[in-house]
């Protein structure tokens, strides 16, 4: 049960609590019970209880949550915020971040701590009242056959953008043409809230005009991204290549003249289905494909495979539940152009692997004729160039792709490309996990033949 009181503001007593223990990693492999509800229980007005009438001055908004452990009463605090109590509006906040609250609970458990984190950084009641178009894309999201909701939460609550309705759906769109979720890797989140959301803002318009608009700067070269669906969790594995400066590779491949299409992938077949919508998309061939997975030099990984078992759809009463709320919605989307439309169809997950190996020269073979004559290949991963083993994926790679690929001997956490007066791809300078850059010996550039 979740409690929301309002407090009248003391200012001695200090009521932000701090965002540290908030910041989650994204969670890619651990498994979670999904709740089997119909309709979702809602809070009550009892649940609430407001201080007297106020004029002026401020108001803490806390958020509690009740439960009971070894026969007593806990109360764990989730987020307490200062508002303006000027008026009535911050009654109105405090049943909008209750409801949304509870309601992305049902769906996705612990969601309350990614809210928290979002809420905290919010300067007034501006951001909780959007706080239902945040709820409506988590839901419909799920209606795609979006599998990894918590992570959607994580990562868009991460950007400390506001989610307004227009945002909303269009970061619905591009995850129906791409499966771009983890928009967090899109923008500098060293930077203020105000400036990410701009950000973010004009990065997913650029994205769905790329698809959209075919005319659109029909003069540049093409470049067709592949990333990883789900980030593994660890210190390890949080090294994902586009999580640190991706904004700046993106700002850096478009400044060269690239229309950019950006896929987020969990098996490798939508390696080809990726290149066959950035095609439709353009009426051109790629010139540019980039693979920005965890690497060993015999392959890049897109995610773990455990998430084909461990991360689930709600339970078919409450998809039904949802597709009822949001009947207008699912009634209009093409199933043609859902990234994930096997979820939609088989009501689960189909088997595939999530990485793309030195024995996948099929999928090899079927990207070479969507790619032009003068086309390259980029590995973002570590160590697809070490042939000490005497295997190489970036080798293999441009051996059956029939285009120049660069890669990396050794474990990288970025890159600085160059470039030609063609804007082709040149030269790639890695950088190491410290991000001091790499000797040219270990950086490998494989020829066709």
């Amino acid at each position: 049960m979740k409690i929301l009181r309002v407090l009248p503001f003391v200012p001695a007593v200090l009521f932000l609590v701090s965002g540290h223990d908030s910041e989650q990693p994204i969670k890619g492999s651990k498994e979670k019970n999904l709740p089997g509800i119909v309709v979702p229980e809602m809070s009550t007005v009892s649940s609430l209880r407001l201080p007297p009438p106020l004029i002026k001055g401020e108001t803490v908004l806390e958020v509690e949550e009740s439960f009971r452990l070894n026969d007593k009463e806990v109360h764990k605090k989730l987020l307490s915020l200062k508002v303006d109590a000027s008026n009535d509006d911050y009654k109105k906040s405090l049943f909008l971040a209750r409801d949304t609250i509870n309601s992305l609970e049902n769906l996705t458990p612990g969601a309350n701590t990614h809210i928290k984190s979002w809420l905290l950084v919010q300067k007034d009641l501006k951001g909780i009242s959007q706080l239902p178009f945040l709820e409506r894309y988590i839901e419909r999201l799920a209606i795609h056959g979006e599998t990894d909701l918590d992570d959607a939460l994580y990562s868009f609550t991460a950007t400390q953008a506001l989610p307004v309705e227009s945002l909303m759906d269009n970061l619905l769109k591009l995850h129906r043409y791409s499966g771009v979720l983890r928009v967090n890797r899109l923008v500098d989140l060293s930077k203020s809230p105000e400036e990410k959301h701009k950000a973010l803002e004009s990065t997913v318009n650029e994205f769905i005009r790329n698809f959209e608009d075919k005319d659109y700067k029909k003069n540049d070269r093409v470049l067709a991204v592949y990333l990883t669906g789900v980030i593994q969790e660890g210190e390890e594995g949080g090294k994902d290549m586009f999580a640190v400066g991706g904004d700046l590779l993106i700002k850096d491949l478009q400044k060269n003249g690239y229309k950019i299409f950006l896929f987020e992938i969990d098996k490798d077949s939508q390696i080809i289905e990726g290149a066959k919508r950035v095609q439709k998309a353009t009426g051109k061939s790629i010139d540019l494909v980039m693979f920005c997975g965890h690497g060993t030099n015999t392959t890049t990984n897109f995610g773990l495979t455990e998430r084909l078992i461990s991360k689930r759809r709600p339970d078919a009463k409450y998809m039904d539940y949802l597709k009822r709320k949001h009947s207008d919605y699912a009634r209009t989307i093409s199933t043609e152009e859902l990234w994930k439309i096997d979820n939609i169809a088989s009501g689960g997950l189909t088997e595939d692997s999530a990485h793309l190996d030195t024995g996948d020269i099929g999928i090899m073979k079927s990207l070479k004729p969507l790619l032009s004559a003068d086309a390259r290949a980029v590995f973002a991963s570590c160590s697809v160039g070490n042939e000490e083993n005497g295997a190489s994926l970036a080798r293999t790679v441009s051996k059956n792709t029939n285009v120049i690929t660069f890669g990396c001997t050794v474990p990288i956490r970025g890159l600085i490309l160059q470039y030609d007066s063609k804007k082709l791809v040149t030269g790639v300078t890695y950088l190491s996990e410290s991000f001091e850059k790499l000797g040219a010996d270990h950086s490998k550039v494989y020829l066709p033949k």
